[in-house]
């Protein structure tokens, strides 16, 4: 899959699914924004795996669930011109048993909402200019799912299936 010169921004590429969709995008020779919230040495890491396929990579420390973050997050994009693909991965969960109401507090289900809900909102309105100056087709895809079964099979799995289908319409666009 050749994905030279194409231009993303992943949130939440410091591990688990978004490094797995950073590394296959860089094999190909993508500019990638790699987005973590507290997670630096992994998402470094990360950044390095990258590099090290061939892809161009900015490391950018962001919440998502804070609009001003968002909004330097998509900056990091800037010197590329445009943004090809925007992936909201940016994901949390709190675990708590099914019918324990009194286990997830107001608070946290206004992180989880902010995070989950807003969060890509705020990153496709902060990326919006660099999503509408890209030539070809622009996508968003909005990958996190905390219920996914963790293992890097399992994501690689995923995200080839997602790309495949990202290729084949990209080359009608």
């Amino acid at each position: 899959m050749s994905n030279d010169g194409l231009c993303a921004v992943i949130t939440g590429s410091a591990s688990g699914l978004g490094a797995a969709t950073a590394t296959i995008l860089a094999k190909g020779g993508a500019r990638i924004v790699i987005n973590y919230s507290s997670s630096q040495k992994e998402a470094e890491q990360t950044a390095d795996l990258c590099r090290s396929a061939g892809g161009e990579v900015v490391v950018v420390q962001g919440d998502v669930s804070r609009d001003e973050d968002c909004r330097k997050i998509a900056a990091a994009a800037a010197p590329w011109g445009r943004l090809d693909v925007l992936v909201n991965n940016a994901g949390t969960t709190k675990h708590v048993p099914h019918g324990d109401m009194d286990g997830l507090s107001a608070e946290d289900f206004q992180r989880l909402y902010g995070v989950n809900t807003i969060g890509p909102f705020q990153m496709v309105r902060a990326a919006r200019s660099l999503l509408e100056a890209a030539a070809k087709a622009r996508y968003v895809l909005n990958l996190y799912a905390a219920g996914l079964a963790s293992g890097d099979a399992h994501h690689r799995d995923l995200i080839a299936a997602v790309f495949a289908d990202f290729n084949r319409l990209s080359d009608k666009s």
